[in-house]
């Protein structure tokens, strides 16, 4: 008798308990719905935000915005097929004009991905010995600059590199001293271009990569004189883009009302670090110098 009065007490435990788990389970799910509602309700508001910032009614204020900017932006840009021909036009001319520096070898044309390159190797325009440029070398700049006068909606990038010497210690130390020789060496011909040749300075650039960009691997002379170069890259951009940086250069550089004291603004050429450039200023293109005879 006892027993059966414990399994009974048990089995009314049992389902007290089965009960209030019910219960629970039940609040559980309403609780649930709710919060599903409620996030259905602001997917819903999302929603509908979205189509109206993407489709828009003609003349509302966010198409208007739109319409301004894309107006803006194209007074900036310019017709792909204007921009290929300009570099074909400054590519015959510079052939023309380097045609036997070119015959010579050492020097290489090529347009790549919208930018003309004219790559020299650095023994055409430096001493061995330290940046300093040859008698050869600013009469073959002076050559280059007579074109680039002519063509004043470019921007000239001046860009030197060095090899890796076979004495190397290959530290980071030595890799920012070879940067820091590249860079030295392209400021020297931005400023002959600029002082001499009557470049623009607001079209002119200067970055030196150091041994950071090599051609070819630093194994034998012969590459490594490959690798020590200089390019002058010449890339279309939008004469507003220009005309309006000579703008304010020609303003902040003239005189001042209360005194001849001219405002101290630089005008030289724009030097940056090699890193600082992009990816895409920067390209590489195929081919290079032709192997001298007998090598």
């Amino acid at each position: 008798m006892r027993e059966m009065i414990t399994i009974v007490v048990c089995l009314f435990f049992f389902l007290v308990s089965l009960q209030m788990g019910l219960i629970r389970t039940g609040q559980d799910y309403s609780n649930l719905a709710k919060q599903v509602e409620t996030l259905q309700t602001a997917n819903d508001n999302l929603t509908q935000e979205l189509q109206h910032l993407t489709s828009g009614k003609p003349g509302s204020a966010d198409q208007q915005v739109i319409a301004d900017l894309r107006a803006e932006l194209e007074q900036y840009q310019e017709p792909e097929g204007e921009r290929l021909a300009r570099l074909k036009t400054a590519q015959a001319k510079l052939e023309s004009v380097l045609e036997r520096d070119i015959k010579k070898g050492g020097i290489h044309l090529q347009q790549d991905k919208g930018s003309l390159f004219i790559r020299i190797q650095d023994g055409l325009l430096f001493a061995a010995t330290g940046g300093r440029l040859l008698r050869s070398g600013t009469a073959l700049l002076e050559k280059i600059a007579y074109i680039l006068r002519d063509f004043k909606d470019m921007e000239v990038r001046v860009i030197a590199y060095t090899d890796l010497p076979a004495e190397s210690t290959q530290t980071s130390k030595q890799y920012e001293v070879l940067r820091a020789r590249s860079l030295d060496q392209a400021e020297g011909v931005a400023n002959f271009l600029q002082s001499r040749g009557e470049v623009d300075p607001v079209q002119i650039l200067a970055a030196g990569y150091g041994p950071y960009r090599p051609l070819v691997p630093n194994d034998s002379d012969y590459h490594r004189a490959q690798n020590r170069r200089l390019e002058i890259v010449l890339r279309p951009v939008s004469e507003n883009v220009l005309n309006q940086a000579r703008q304010i250069v020609s303003f902040e550089t003239r005189p001042r009302e209360q005194g001849s004291t001219a405002v101290s603004a630089p005008v030289g050429p724009k030097n940056i670090g090699a890193d600082a450039l992009e990816e895409e200023d920067n390209l590489e293109f195929e081919g290079g110098y032709e192997r001298p005879p007998g090598k």
